[in-house]
């Protein structure tokens, strides 16, 4: 019984839960790694995912490379990880194909959505911004 799944309103916020994650490497930069992530609206079964949400891990040697970037990366990764209650350090699990980060599934925050056409012109979702403080 397939059928098709709507899109979250462009900017609107929304209290999402992390259905995967894994760790990546930065295709462009082999030294530096990232969060590569799965969310959904839960109890929402005609909403799509928000698939391929990435998050650099702040990679040590831009602190003397490139500082800005290491600022920009360390406080996103920081609004993340405070966005959906997690502290550092992350437990990772190694499988025989891929770097897990089991602690992440399951938890919740809210987060700024957006909405776009991606490349085949179909509407996806999008995280503009986490947001760590929401009462």
């Amino acid at each position: 019984d397939g059928g098709t799944f709507e899109t979250i309103p462009d900017n609107t916020e929304h209290r999402l839960q992390i259905r995967y994650a894994q760790v990546v490497e930065v295709k462009s930069d082999s030294r530096r790694s990232q969060l590569q992530l799965t969310l959904e609206l839960p109890n929402s079964p005609d909403i799509d995912d928000i698939s391929y949400v990435y998050i650099g891990i702040p990679a040590t040697h831009l602190k003397s490379e490139d500082p800005k970037t290491y600022k920009k990366a360390v406080n996103r990764f920081t609004d993340f990880l405070t966005c959906f209650g997690v502290a550092m350090p992350l437990k990772m699990v190694e499988t025989d194909t891929r770097v897990e980060v089991p602690e992440l599934v399951g938890k919740l925050g809210w987060c700024l959505v957006g909405a776009e056409p991606d490349r085949n012109g179909q509407m996806r979702n999008t995280i503009r911004r986490y947001i760590i403080e929401r009462k």
